[in-house]
């Protein structure tokens, strides 16, 4: 899948006509977001790979996007 948006000043997506970008590549942003607000801890295990640790927001309306399908 391929959508045609950016990034803007660090903040959110954009549309920006000819630009391409994968969904893994909005995956990695959006992970990164959780990461920065607290959502979402990695942490790493004994068999060298990572484990998700998720905490839900305080609103329970407000649903985490945790994977791209």
């Amino acid at each position: 899948m391929r959508v045609a948006v950016r990034q803007r000043y660090g903040r959110g997506l954009t549309f920006c006509k000819g630009a391409k970008l994968y969904a893994s590549e909005i995956w990695n942003m959006l992970k990164q977001w959780y990461q920065d607000t607290g959502s979402l801890e990695i942490e790493a295990t004994d068999k060298s790979k990572e484990k998700s640790l998720w905490y839900d927001l305080t609103n329970h309306f407000d649903k985490l996007s945790k994977a791209v399908g």
